[in-house]
């Protein structure tokens, strides 16, 4: 790894997210790994080793190969499923997304006052009193329980469909169909190192008392991040596409909407902007909120709409959502008939399935031509950059 000295000391580097611009559940910071047995920096004339690093991301760097191998079987595991999911509503004649309607929704309840008490009763160190941390348990009982009638249902489907192993590791066959998961399994490796090596980044600083940190970022692979049927801006067929995974009740997502408005002015319809949703377990009112969205969109109001709910982050619960719906001029008995009705809330299944495929871990999470978008261009000026290097690339 080059590394460049100043004022006798190694700074190995990285330009990461303000604190009060971090994105919601953490966001990705890819470097590289410093193999072991190299010094990881320098100060002054004395190298900084491995055995320099706190034990914590000693283990860390240490466990790195058993980390990236379960990543990749993780990764293998999934595309698998999707594989036969997909082949399971083909039988069907439906969606990929009316099927886990039908199948995962549908027959799921939501937890009850003593569920949600008896999870919190669980973890008291997790949960503190309050409506708010009762609203937090209450969205990850509910996710748990999602996740495991889809485990359910995928391992009833797996009777029908066989699943062989080739030679590839990377590659299997369901049913005669080939599945090739080189990408997810390239992309959770490199979320695992990336983990990593920020672990490592830190634990150097705080021995070096860097102030400012600069490491080599290596190429994420790109994403093939369908956006067909999702809101948008700009041409289809524009040379860049701008994609984002965002939470309407996650603060980030709302500064960063802003962010984007002014990064988008001086393109016009040249670049195409696509805003995927990805509500997180974390925000009890994200789903709903993006069930609502959608339903906006099927009225052609998406983005005005999207600008209220980001206004009003603090307060999305149903009520609040369909009141909005006045305020955007939408036919209110068409709007809320589509969210008592949960009519797109398949919509929302499929963003997050596409969102988890191509690597989104936190929001907002942005993607360039499906290339990840730098730290660095979480702002203004640095998404402009990006997107002025984007359009330079195309001819």
């Amino acid at each position: 790894m080059k590394r460049a000295l100043l004022a006798g000391i190694a700074l190995l580097s990285v330009t990461s997210f303000a604190q009060d611009q971090a994105p919601c559940t953490a966001g990705l910071t890819t470097t590289k790994i410093t193999p072991c047995g190299q010094p990881l920096a320098t100060i002054g004339d004395k190298p900084i080793t491995a055995a320099d690093l706190d034990e914590a991301t000693r283990k860390k760097v240490a466990g790195l190969d058993v980390a990236v191998a379960e990543a990749r079987k993780k990764a293998l595991r999934e595309e698998i499923d999707d594989t036969l999911l997909q082949l399971e509503a083909a039988r069907r004649g439906v969606t990929l997304g009316r099927l886990l309607e039908t199948e995962v929704l549908r027959k799921v309840s939501h937890p009850t006052d003593a569920d949600v008490a008896a999870e919190m009763a669980s973890d008291p160190k997790k949960y503190k009193k309050g409506k708010e941390y009762e609203e937090w348990a209450a969205g990850i009982l509910y996710d748990r329980r999602l996740k495991a009638r889809e485990k359910q249902l995928v391992a009833q489907i797996e009777k029908r469909f066989p699943v062989v192993h080739a030679g590839d590791p990377a590659r299997v066959t369901v049913a005669k169909r080939k599945v090739d998961a080189a990408l997810r399994m390239e992309t959770a490796e490199a979320d695992v190192r990336a983990d990593v090596a920020t672990a490592e980044r830190d634990a150097i600083k705080r021995i070096a008392n860097a102030a400012r940190i600069h490491i080599e970022v290596p190429q994420r692979p790109r994403q093939n991040i369908p956006i067909e049927h999702s809101p948008s801006t700009g041409l289809r067929d524009a040379k860049v596409t701008l994609v984002e995974f965002g939470d309407f009740e996650c603060p980030p997502c709302g500064r960063m909407s802003r962010v984007v408005e002014e990064a988008l002015q001086p393109y016009d319809t040249r670049v195409r902007y696509v805003f995927r949703q990805f509500p997180l377990t974390m925000h009890p009112f994200a789903w709903k909120a993006a069930e609502a969205a959608l339903a906006a969109n099927a009225q052609g109001k998406f983005f005005p709409y999207e600008r209220i709910l980001f206004a009003n982050q603090k307060q999305l619960d149903v009520a609040s959502l369909k009141r909005y719906a006045s305020e955007a001029g939408l036919d209110r008995k068409q709007f809320d008939d589509d969210l008592d009705s949960g009519r797109f809330a398949r919509d929302v299944i499929e963003d997050k399935r596409d969102g988890a495929r191509a690597g989104v871990r936190g929001t907002p999470m942005f993607f360039i031509n499906g290339a990840l978008l730098p730290d660095e261009g979480y702002s203004t000026d640095g998404m402009r950059k990006a997107l002025e290097s984007a359009l330079a690339d195309r001819p």
